[in-house]
């Protein structure tokens, strides 16, 4: 079944590539891309229905828990507020 999918992903493939050629010649180039992902949009919902596997959209599985060291949270006092750039005040 792989080697069915494998050709029809060529012959698409080329479909845009040919499209993108012969097909839009004089079209801004935003819009010729715009085009030619709608026909991959397309070829892929039908690689979808054609499969029968559309009822997994229904039920999406949970995203994995991923940790972000770049974005890490930054420690607070103990207060739970952040510190003033200037020295407390005291009193008299």
């Amino acid at each position: 079944m792989w080697l069915v999918f494998a050709l029809l992903s060529a012959i698409f493939a080329a479909l845009t590539s040919i499209l993108a050629k012969v097909g839009i010649e004089g079209v801004n180039s935003t819009l010729a891309t715009a085009i030619r992902t709608g026909v991959v949009l397309l070829m892929a919902w039908g690689m979808v229905f054609l499969t029968d596997t559309q009822g997994g959209i229904s039920a999406p599985s949970p995203a994995p828990q991923t940790v972000h060291l770049s974005a890490a949270p930054r420690r607070l006092p103990a207060s739970g507020r952040k510190r003033s750039a200037r020295p407390p005040r005291q009193s008299d």
